[in-house]
């Protein structure tokens, strides 16, 4: 009689191989092995090949030469698609959470975002060439990336829309991966781009935020297609 997995399991397995996706721990083009996940992940490979085909469906792999799977890379079809519909979901986002702030909404959690981006950046802007030059690329992404990350979710938290909520989470996940393989998040332009955006929404002046959103975006666009130009 096989065993009977909960799928509980078999969600968390989901979650945590998509999560290493996501960061970059599990790379472009790296091939998946059921019995490597398995052992990594601490469990059976039964949750593991239950995983497999969600994210297949969700886009998050491939299927690889061969038999097996891979983590799929981007091309660039798939970053204007991205950019394209950021441009308007990231705006509404940024006016709905503004007008939500004018209105009384607690900004401590998107000013705490902030404060975080903004150390972040002070931090690696405080190392020496060399210890920047011996840091990962990892290492030096991952800090940004994720403080990014937050700063952005709390704005779509603060927009309060369950729908928008639930169309942005995989296109922000895919941005994460981009700035986990494509392109530095912690350049000084997107750091201020940052404190514009979030400026904005604290103040409550959802044009302006709706502004500094649509502005980011096209800045953001950029820098990811002009990295990918550099790496094909």
């Amino acid at each position: 009689m096989s065993a009977v997995i909960p799928n509980s399991l078999s969600e968390r397995v989901f979650e945590r191989i998509r999560d290493r996706i996501i960061d970059g721990t599990l790379a472009p083009g790296e091939r998946l092995r059921e019995r490597e996940l398995a052992a990594e992940l601490e469990v059976s490979r039964v949750p593991v090949r239950e995983a497999l085909p969600r994210l297949l469906d969700a886009g998050y792999i491939a299927a690889g030469p061969g038999r097996g799977t891979v983590v799929r890379d981007f091309d660039r079809a798939e970053v204007i698609e991205l950019f394209d519909v950021r441009a308007h979901l990231d705006v509404l986002a940024a006016e709905s959470a503004a007008r939500n702030v004018a209105a009384g909404a607690d900004t401590t959690a998107l000013a705490a975002a902030l404060a975080a981006v903004t150390a972040r950046a002070a931090s690696d802007g405080a190392r020496s060439d060399s210890a920047r030059a011996e840091a990962s690329r990892t290492e030096a992404s991952d800090g940004a990336t994720a403080a990014a990350a937050v700063l952005h979710a709390e704005i779509v938290r603060l927009a309060d829309n369950s729908l928008l909520t639930r169309l942005l989470r995989p296109v922000l996940d895919m941005d994460r991966r981009l700035a986990a393989h494509a392109y530095r998040e912690d350049h000084d332009e997107a750091v201020d781009e940052h404190r514009s955006l979030a400026g904005a929404i604290l103040r409550g002046r959802p044009e302006a935020a709706a502004g500094f959103a649509r502005a980011h975006v096209a800045e953001a666009r950029q820098r990811v297609l002009d990295a990918l130009n550099t790496t094909t």
